[in-house]
């Protein structure tokens, strides 16, 4: 049963890797549109809760929740389960759950705090880790069940707090969920209502004010709902701190300015380290070599190790601790490229960024923590660079997919300010050319030699390929990648590299493929598209397939169908497929170009390459000169 993320999680500011983790165990997904038929859903429970978030004068908050949940059948089970992460930050002050029959009134299970379940968050390229998650799951209870919770949390610093959903469960029908927050004005606290009223809003005693939330008889919502535009609350305060690093956050320049404090004197290298610099630029004119040869250093010499502990979630290790280890998360290693930048007379942003698949739209009029990973953005005379300082493969100054084409917060000597990181919607970025010669038998089974190009996003995974061994899974890989059905792969050459900060990978190889063409006593079909690896990327905007087939036939053929070949222009793409026949040779020349507008949908993006699917799936048919 999926839910929605956990209420009450302490995520630090952190690394790709655990991130990645993060969403997977605890599958966050999208929801409904605004007007979505919920009450077309069937529910599985019903619940009625109260929550409370009171922010205290020592930037500390409490949360407490009161919840029932009445289980209808079997497949609510998880609606009645408990879920929340521990760390230094987090302390669980009281927990109790009674599960009743609702029937009866009659006591079945009691779960008090020692009966909670706990498992250790080490997610992999992780060494330094103290996140703790905590469970327990509604196992072995007839239905219906009747679950009355009480959860009590006291966190330490409120540079997180949590986003407020009425529910936490798709098919699940709110009667009553309400929202209290109390805050002291001197510290200040702001909201976004999402598809909810506006509060009540109060004041408690002198200088305390309250919001108040409460949603009543809410239809069950489905899994086709999107994310955001599920009813929900954020929150966030004016002023906040952590471990004694205080600041404002009603603006991106002032959260900038935290971040500034945090990072104060991280940048020092040592005097060996600044002779090294001068050793590698020396005689290099231009900034993009200087950045080049520092950031292969980087790659080759230090790895990427995730930190969890403590304020590292959002503190990076000094520069000079990771030239000595030769290891650094995300913060860390970009510190450390900064530093080495900054040797070398050029000037570079510590930036943030959420990296990975965005649920939700990046929240431009929202300053807060809504970031998970730190890049570097250099911005010199000629350019933008980026640099992805975790990759070991990727060419200097480009990101890749991860954070392609978002808003990131670039850490200026002045505080925050909001940068758009490069969105490679040009075809150039986009580049794949397959050369095949395919020798045919007369049983259909083939022998094949083909040359792969590609450019920009489709040369990313085999960048980070061929710096792998392991020969069964890499062949694997490639086969897929390939795409070819029956594909027997013998022999293979990947080579890498890069056209300034565009990476190239070149991949040659040579096999067998059983049944490439199907044959029958008077006829020959050989498809239009063998190697089904060559797709269309939906996430790029633009881009260039390009195939050249050279097939040699065992004997003569002639046309039946598929001599004109095709072609289909839509209002983006334009895809031509030309044969060509000669006494015992078949030529196949293939070329999918498309243009989409950034803003275009992925409606109506799949609705046009639909037709170029269609297309690719057409087949040559010959009659066989008897």
């Amino acid at each position: 049963m999926k839910s929605f993320p956990l209420l009450f999680s302490n995520y630090s500011f952190s690394m790709n890797a655990f991130f990645k983790s993060i969403l997977v165990l605890f599958s966050i997904f999208r929801f409904c549109t605004p007007g979505h038929a919920y009450e077309q859903t069937p529910h599985y429970s019903t619940v009625n809760k109260e929550q409370h978030i009171t922010l205290l004068e020592n930037y500390s908050y409490l949360i407490s929740l009161k919840q029932t949940t009445t289980i209808v059948n079997s497949e609510g089970s998880a609606h009645g389960g408990y879920r929340f992460v521990v760390d230094e930050f987090t302390k669980l002050e009281y927990f109790d759950v009674r599960i009743v029959d609702p029937i009866s009134g009659k006591l079945i299970k009691r779960v008090r705090e020692k009966d909670l379940k706990s498992r250790a968050l080490i997610s992999e390229g992780t060494f330094f880790q103290n996140l703790v998650l905590m469970y327990f799951d509604l196992d072995q209870v007839k239905f219906p069940a009747r679950v009355e919770m009480e959860v009590k949390l006291h966190k330490t610093g409120n540079f997180n707090m949590p986003t407020w959903y009425p529910t936490h469960f798709f098919n699940q029908k709110v009667q009553t969920s309400t929202l209290e927050i109390q805050y002291p004005e001197a510290l200040g606290m702001r909201y976004k209502a999402v598809h909810l009223d506006e509060p009540k809003v109060s004041s408690v005693g002198t200088g305390h004010h309250t919001f108040f939330w409460q949603v009543e008889n809410m239809d069950p919502m489905d899994s086709e709902i999107k994310s955001a535009d599920v009813p929900r609350i954020e929150i966030a305060p004016n002023r906040f701190a952590m471990q004694g690093y205080q600041a404002t956050m009603d603006s991106w320049n002032s959260l900038g300015k935290w971040f500034n404090l945090l990072n104060q004197g991280k940048d020092n290298i040592p005097e060996s380290t600044k002779s090294l610099v001068a050793d590698l630029t020396k005689g290099l004119d231009n900034d993009y070599d200087k950045i080049k040869v520092l950031y292969q250093y980087l790659q080759k010499n230090y790895r990427y190790v995730s930190i969890q502990m403590g304020l590292g979630g959002w503190m990076p290790i000094a520069a000079s601790d990771v030239v000595s280890t030769k290891y650094g998360d995300c913060k860390a290693l970009t510190m450390l490229m900064k530093a080495l930048l900054a040797e070398a007379g050029i000037e570079a942003y510590y930036t943030l960024v959420y990296a990975g698949e965005m649920d939700e739209p990046f929240d431009l009029d929202f300053p807060s923590n809504q970031f998970n990973h730190v890049i570097l953005q250099i911005p010199t005379q000629d350019e933008t660079l980026w640099l992805e300082c975790t990759s070991s493969t990727l060419p200097a100054g480009y990101l890749g997919s991860f954070t392609k084409d978002r808003p990131a917060l670039a850490i200026t000597p002045e505080g925050g300010k909001i940068v758009h990181t490069p969105s490679y919607h040009t075809a150039e970025y986009n580049t794949t050319h397959l050369t095949l010669e395919v020798g045919l038998t007369a049983n259909g089974d083939a022998e094949i030699k083909g040359h792969l190009l590609h450019k920009g996003a489709p040369a990313e995974s085999l960048h980070s390929l061929a710096y792998q061994t392991g020969g069964i899974e890499k062949k694997d890989y490639l086969i897929r990648k390939i795409g070819g059905a029956g594909l027997s792969l013998e022999d293979h050459t990947l080579s890498v590299g890069s056209e300034k900060e565009l990476p190239t990978a070149d991949l040659a190889f040579s096999g067998w493929v059983g049944r490439f063409s199907q044959n029958t006593a008077k006829r020959t079909i050989i498809p239009v598209t063998w190697a089904k690896g060559l797709q269309v990327n939906e996430k790029t905007a633009s881009g260039t397939i390009s195939e050249e087939t050279t097939v040699i036939i065992p004997g003569p053929l002639e046309w039946e169908s598929g001599s004109d070949g095709w072609e289909l222009k839509t209002a983006h793409t334009h895809t031509q497929i030309k044969p060509e026949l000669s006494e015992r040779t078949l030529k196949i020349v293939k070329s999918i170009h498309y243009s989409f507008p950034e803003d275009f949908s992925k409606e109506e993006k799949a609705a046009e390459l639909s037709l170029i699917k269609v297309l690719l799936q057409q087949q040559f048919i010959f009659k066989k000169q008897l």
